[in-house]
């Protein structure tokens, strides 16, 4: 997932006070300015929540951070881990540019927040709490296979032949990107799906359509199956037997022409 655009979510507890917003793909969070100040645990925050069943990787993220006269901004998760923080000791009373890339954090917000942790903050110094991230990358980690399960086409009524189709629906938290139809294990058709790689869920679920060429295939009995491939490429199926007939009755050898034993005449 690249960008801040739709993917983080505001939050402003005190609008007064602080300012929060994003132009595409930056996110800003920061103090106002005014003749007045600001009271204890005041703050303003972005927030990006996996969505659900999955957990965030590695995040690279880059921008500048001011945290002065008790303003504070940091970077940090849900479980209590620091990414970086103004004021420190690395980040001196003129904020600092920040870069980094972090090791695979398995949790499931990244929180952008600045705060004002003294009894006032100041207002009126200009800019003395601030957080402005440009560059915004996070890997999030699925492991949660589609649920599939066809539901209608005439492949699967009675014996078929020509061209037959198949209906299949598919459910996934972050969307499938590739639906399949399979005869006998080998892939027969493939069509992907519409996706907006770089947002928080990239790709739709629900409903998808394939189609089979039967006589390409041998007479009998044969198993169809369906595959949806998450965005993270995960892969979940079903299947059906089948049954094809595409070669027609022999022509007959002869015609015998029996008397009539009714007894009609």
């Amino acid at each position: 997932m690249n960008g801040g655009c739709g993917n983080w979510t505001p939050t402003n507890a005190a609008p007064a006070y602080l300012a929060i917003y994003g132009d595409c793909s930056a996110l800003v969070v920061r103090n106002v300015g005014g003749p007045f100040t600001t009271l204890l645990w005041a703050q303003a925050y972005w927030t990006f929540f996996a969505p659900p069943g999955t957990v965030i990787g590695t995040t690279s993220l880059s921008g500048g951070m001011t945290g002065r006269d008790g303003w504070d901004a940091r970077i940090f998760t849900e479980t209590g881990l620091n990414l970086d923080i103004c004021p420190s000791s690395s980040c001196t009373t003129l904020g600092k540019s920040f870069a980094f890339t972090s090791s695979p954090l398995r949790s499931t917000q990244i929180v952008l927040r600045v705060i004002c942790l003294a009894t006032r903050c100041p207002n009126d110094k200009g800019l003395r709490g601030h957080l402005d991230t440009r560059y915004i990358v996070v890997n999030v980690e699925d492991s949660t296979v589609p649920a599939v399960a066809m539901t209608g086409g005439d492949l699967l009524t009675g014996w078929r032949r020509g061209t037959g189709s198949v209906t299949l629906n598919a459910i996934d938290n972050v969307g499938i990107k590739l639906d399949r139809l399979l005869v006998d294990g080998t892939t027969r058709e493939q069509r992907a799906r519409a996706c907006q790689w770089g947002a928080r869920i990239p790709c739709s679920s629900g409903g998808a359509a394939l189609s089979l060429d039967t006589t390409r295939l041998s007479d009998g009995p044969h198993t169809l199956g369906v595959q949806a491939v998450d965005a993270a490429d995960n892969v979940g199926g079903d299947s059906r037997t089948i049954l094809l007939d595409n070669t027609p009755p022999a022509a007959p050898l002869g015609v015998l022409v029996r008397a009539d034993q009714s007894g009609v005449r």
